[in-house]
This record gives structure tokens, C-alpha cells and sequence, in this order.
């Protein structure tokens, strides 16, 4: 990266690969108290750095045939269209282990040009709200906001099962958590972001990426064409579609950790994986989430039901969260999973549905008016709307887990960030 920065230094795109090596050295300055003013070699490149790559790791680990390297399900994502077009929300539920919920909303105003030329324009991306977690420069999650863009972009991770793929991975090349932030700070539309974010893909961290335009929708009518842009990345291969006639035609578009375009999903091995294991996880069109929001999408009608909607589980109850299981039934199979709640001696046909501290770590809510504002609605930690809130000190995790810093209840409801900012 070096290299390229000092041999383009006008290029946009290397002028925020240097302005982003020269805000991680400032990150790690500040944590030093130190001040040694902006510079984009990174002194420790194995410390902060790796807080950054934390979620490509995995990925790496094939490509060097680490054995066992552990796959699970991160993320349930709805966009909604409502009755006669007055507005559309999205919305997004991180998935994780509960050791990270210690998390920040965070909002970065930084009025960047697009090169250091005198004369250039301001990045569409000079403002934005993501949420994070301390000492990251990016999502993780992922959940952005940009203006003056005007997007909202979010994701839900795929599985590469195809181990054949993984010597593709590029491990000398922009790390997918660079690539995303440029691709925020460059792009005014959803086919500008898919072009700016799979340049240089090392192929890590594989996504369905969702990009909405809001510049694409007036309340009161259909949003028009580029509204909303699906783009997913398989190692180093990658499709995109506008996808915003689907959305009219379903007024919803939702995401669950699986593969969509059918080349991809043959080629991930998904698809293989539906007639070995069954649809509950592995399934585009019948798996548990899939068929819960094509069920249950219609009750979205304000921000309370979906509130309601990116929250729900009801495991015990609800015939699409069962499986071949005893009990017959998985909190991994719904929405906002909790699979602490999954008894510790049931028996599971897959991993994923059994009893670990893994589940469903917030929900990240906007809208076309809270767009107006800049702003969102959150919340933190695993549902408890239908179900019992998490208590670290009465979890059998609560040991053998690191949770400094946490809540031992987590039991918070909706709340709108005050910005010191307009």
C-alpha cells in the first residue's frame, strides 16, 4: 500500500488509503498519549491493525489451512417498504458471541476532499453514523450512514464452503475494512460503491452487501431505479444487481447469511449444504428466517413493529424455529437468535443450533425522516422483548467468558444518539 501511495499520490482512491493509515497511527497515538503528528507508517502494525482485520481472520486462516476454523451465522437485515409508499425503513441485527456487545455508536465528521489536488470536490461520505465497537475505525457489524450521499449501507455475512476458492484470497492487497470505508467516503450511488469497494479485493470477510440510496425515494411514491443495490462477494468473485424493482414488486428485501444469486450459490457449496443438512440454515428461499420475514414482513407498518420485527423470538412457539432437535426446537432459528437459551444437554443434528453464548446483539433502525435528520434508532444487547433478558452472573457463560465493562442485566430499549454535531 505504500508503494501504491507514494507512486499515485493524486489518485482518490490512494489518498484515502494514506488518510486512513494516518488516522489509525492517530488512533494509536491517542491511546499512548502521545503526539507525533500524522505519518502513514504504521510504527506496530500487529496492534491496532489487527483490531481492524479482526473479521477477515477467519478467512486467512483457510487460505493457510488452519483446520477446524469455526463458521457461524452473523446478521438478520430488513428493508421495508410501507402502505402506499410513505416511507421505507432499514434495519439490521448484528449477530456475534456476547463477549462483544460492549459497543459505540459513532459518528465521524471529517470534511475530506476526493484527492489533495487544490480544486477538489467533497467525499459524499464526509459525514457518517456506523456502529462499532472501541478502538475500531469501521463497522465490523456492518451498519452505515452517509451524507451528503444520503446512504445507508449494511450487510449479512456468507460462508464460503467451497474450500477450493480460498488460495484466491490475496493476502498482499487493501483489507476488506479499508475497502469499505473508501468505498463510503467515495460513492454517491450503489453502483459507485460496488465499483469502489471491490477494487483491490484481497477476498476476506464475504458479504451480501444491501446499498440504499435514499436520494432514490420520495415518501408517497415507488423509490426509483438504484434505490437499493445487492452486491455479494465470494472469495475474490463478486455479483451486483439493482434489485429495487424486486423490492417494489415484494416491498420487502431481506438478508439472513444466505447466498442469493444461484451462481454464487452453487459455487459457495451452499447449495450442496441444503441437501445434506436441510433448508433451516442453509436455504436462500426456505430457511427459518427466510420464510419468518416472508410471514411475518406485513406487520411492518411503523417504527414500533419493526422495532418488534428485528427483535422477534419466539422459539418455543413458532413452528418455522423447529428442527430435527431435541427439544424440538433451536433459538438459532429466528430473527434475533438466542442460542444462550438453547438447554446445554439438547441434542443438535448442527452446531449452530445448539447451546452457546452466541445470538442476535443489538438492532440499528432509519428510515427516509430519521435519514433527513441523520440519524437512527438502536439498541443494545440480545432481545428480551418475548424472552428473558441476558444476565451474565446467571449465564453458565458468565466464567468462562470475558465480559469487562458489561452490564450483568442486559435489558435496554430503543434509544435515538444526541449529537453535539448538526
Amino acid at each position: 500500500m505504500y508503494t501504491q501511495i507514494e507512486s499515485y499520490p493524486n489518485d482518490e482512491y490512494w489518498h484515502q488509503v494514506n488518510l486512513l493509515l494516518i488516522q489509525l497511527n492517530g488512533l494509536i497515538d491517542g491511546y499512548n498519549n502521545t503526539l507525533r503528528g500524522p505519518r502513514k507508517e504504521l510504527d506496530d502494525p500487529l496492534s491496532f491493525f489487527l483490531f481492524q482485520v479482526v473479521e477477515s481472520v477467519g478467512d486467512l486462516a483457510g487460505r493457510l489451512k488452519v483446520p477446524n476454523v469455526p463458521k457461524h451465522d452473523s446478521c438478520s437485515a430488513l428493508i421495508k417498504i410501507l402502505p402506499n409508499n410513505s416511507d421505507i425503513f432499514v434495519s439490521h441485527a448484528d449477530w456475534s458471541n456476547f463477549r462483544t456487545m460492549l459497543k459505540v455508536i459513532k459518528r465521524y465528521s471529517m470534511p475530506l476532499k476526493r484527492t489533495p489536488m487544490a480544486g477538489s470536490s467533497l467525499i459524499p461520505g464526509a459525514d457518517t453514523i456506523f456502529s462499532s465497537y472501541p478502538g475500531t475505525l469501521h463497522s465490523v457489524d456492518d451498519f452505515y450512514m452517509t451524507r451528503p450521499g444520503n446512504m445507508t449501507i449494511i450487510e449479512t455475512t456468507i460462508n464460503n464452503n467451497n474450500d477450493d476458492l480460498t488460495h484466491n484470497i490475496i493476502p498482499i492487497s487493501v483489507p476488506e475494512w479499508m475497502r469499505v470505508v473508501i468505498a463510503n467516503r467515495l460513492s454517491d450511488s450503489g453502483q459507485d460503491w460496488v465499483n469502489n469497494f471491490f477494487l483491490f479485493n484481497d477476498g476476506t470477510y464475504n458479504n451480501e452487501w444491501m446499498i440504499v440510496d435514499f436520494k432514490q425515494f420520495t415518501p408517497g411514491q415507488s423509490p426509483r431505479k438504484g434505490f437499493l443495490t445487492v452486491a455479494e462477494q465470494l472469495v475474490t468473485n463478486f455479483l451486483s444487481e439493482d434489485m429495487t424493482d424486486t423490492l417494489v414488486n415484494n416491498t420487502y428485501w431481506a438478508s439472513y447469511n444466505n447466498v442469493y444469486f444461484p451462481e454464487f450459490r452453487k459455487l459457495s457449496g451452499e447449495e450442496a449444504l441444503v441437501k445434506q443438512k436441510g433448508p433451516e440454515l442453509y436455504s436462500w428461499k426456505n430457511s427459518s428466517r427466510a420464510k419468518i420475514f416472508e410471514r411475518d414482513h406485513v406487520t411492518v407498518v411503523n417504527l414500533t413493529t419493526m422495532i418488534h420485527m428485528m427483535r422477534y423470538n419466539d422459539f418455543k412457539n413458532d413452528p418455522l424455529s423447529r428442527c430435527n432437535c431435541s427439544p424440538p426446537y433451536s433459538s438459532e432459528l429466528t430473527i434475533a437468535a438466542r442460542c444462550d437459551l438453547n438447554p446445554s444437554n439438547g441434542t443438535y443434528p448442527d452446531s449452530p443450533l445448539g447451546h452457546r453464548i452466541h445470538g442476535a446483539t443489538d438492532a440499528k433502525i432509519t428510515n427516509y425522516a430519521m435519514m433527513q435528520n441523520f440519524n437512527l434508532v438502536a439498541i443494545a444487547g440480545p432481545t428480551s422483548d418475548t424472552q428473558p433478558p441476558f444476565v451474565w452472573s446467571e449465564s453458565d457463560f458468565d466464567t468462562k467468558v470475558s465480559h469487562v465493562g458489561h452490564p450483568d442485566k442486559w435489558n435496554f430499549g430503543p434509544f435515538t444518539p444526541t449529537w453535539m454535531l448538526p
